[in-house]
């Protein structure tokens, strides 16, 4: 965990918070999958030029609707 000169606290609904815990792999932070997640949104933006957030949003909705939650890597295959 980084030193806590360099944290901060993100505001973030209850119902995200929801999915961020579901996304969670055992003991894992949520700084870590936080930092996941952007670790490959960013990679996913540099491979790729037509890289839409639409797309994502589309893609969460999609599992909200079925109420049934995926690892990130089974969410986003092609990253």
């Amino acid at each position: 965990m980084a030193p806590e000169s360099t944290r901060t606290t993100v505001s973030i609904s209850r119902e995200t918070w929801m999915k961020l815990s579901k996304l969670r792999k055992g003991n894992q932070t949520y700084d870590s999958l936080i930092a996941e997640i952007a670790d490959q949104a960013l990679i996913h933006i540099e491979e790729d030029e037509d890289w839409d957030v639409e797309k994502v949003r589309k893609q969460l909705n999609i599992i909200e609707k079925r109420k049934k939650y995926h690892s990130m890597d089974e969410v986003f295959p092609d990253v």
